[in-house]
């Protein structure tokens, strides 16, 4: 398996490095800041749900929300952003979540590639603490996330999908552009032994959960500005091939399953941008359900991102 995620990511940055070309822009429609040294402050709001269900009963919902300040820095063809906590959201009090997340761009002409990662430790048990009070911290569960995404824009000469979501460039004019996106996702969830009755397996127990999946699919993206203001909405989707393993404290033995499924992804920006600073809010949405064995997994990944930045 790690083979196969060090294999997929090798590929996706080769199909997005910027060697491929670098397309010329119409300048009527996009103002080119794409080698102008960019530094920005930001701040997430990091909303991220892991939930466990059988068939039979009620869902195990993991929580861990947090607010994080980060500083974002580009340059030339390549940026690199750092975020750390500094606060948790909804916290129960009964432990403090640990969150860690790095993000990386490569931002070629035609192609926009992100590559995210996040260690999350610590999470709020939303399905004890209805019935518990004074408990459902999960302190010992652990969980690794890292999202590789890379995006084809066919009318990328007139519309900007780096203006829209990292502030490089500007759009000038109002413009869509049709997508093919190729989304790679890992997720790595440990813990020291969750119960969860499911069908058939009234005492069933797991400790490891991992997911690989690798899709293709495709969308369109539409900015409409208004002078120095600008918004826009992406949404894509697509078919994706899933790896899902689990295993027990008791054993040693996964438990695998490949599926087909049909995947969506929401993004929506809006943006103040000017040649020398830029203010931008950006929000995304990433559903997930797998299901394996009678057992169902949801991961619910929302973001909401305020930059403030200035090109030097």
């Amino acid at each position: 398996m790690t083979r196969l995620v060090l294999c997929c990511c090798i590929g996706i940055l080769t199909f997005c490095n910027p060697s491929f070309g670098q397309a010329q822009l119409d300048t009527f429609y996009v103002q080119s800041t794409f080698r102008t040294p960019t530094l920005a402050l930001q701040t997430t709001y990091q909303h991220f749900n892991l939930s466990f269900s059988g068939s039979a009963v009620r869902p195990m919902v993991l929580q861990n929300s947090n607010l994080s300040l980060g500083i974002r820095v580009k340059y030339k063809k390549i940026g690199f952003a750092l975020a750390l906590p500094v606060a948790a959201v909804h916290q129960s009090g009964f432990g403090r979540p640990k969150t860690f997340g790095v993000a990386v761009q490569l931002l070629p002409a035609q192609y926009f590639l992100q590559a995210n990662f996040q260690y999350i430790k610590g999470f709020d048990d939303l399905s004890v603490l209805e019935t518990q009070p004074d408990g459902g911290f999960q302190s010992k569960s652990k969980m690794m996330y890292g999202e590789f995404i890379g995006n084809y824009i066919f009318n990328h000469k007139k519309f900007s999908l780096r203006s829209a979501l990292k502030m490089i460039n500007i759009q000038k004019r109002s413009a869509g552009s049709w997508l093919v996106s190729v989304p790679v996702n890992y997720q790595y969830f440990t813990t020291d032994g969750l119960s969860l009755p499911i069908k058939d397996k009234p005492d069933y127990q797991f400790n490891l959960y991992r997911s690989f999946r690798i899709g293709v699919g495709g969308g369109y993206a539409y900015t409409k500005v208004m002078g120095s203001w600008s918004a826009t909405v992406l949404m894509t989707g697509g078919m994706e091939f899933r790896s899902l393993k689990f295993s027990g404290p008791t054993s040693d033995k996964f438990k695998s399953e490949f599926i087909m499924s049909p995947k969506i992804r929401v993004v929506s920006s809006i943006v103040y941008n000017k040649p020398s600073y830029f203010l931008g809010l950006v929000g995304r949405y990433l559903p997930g359900l797998e299901a394996a064995d009678g057992l169902n997994t949801r991961v619910e990944n929302l973001s909401i991102r305020l930059l403030v930045g200035r090109r030097f």
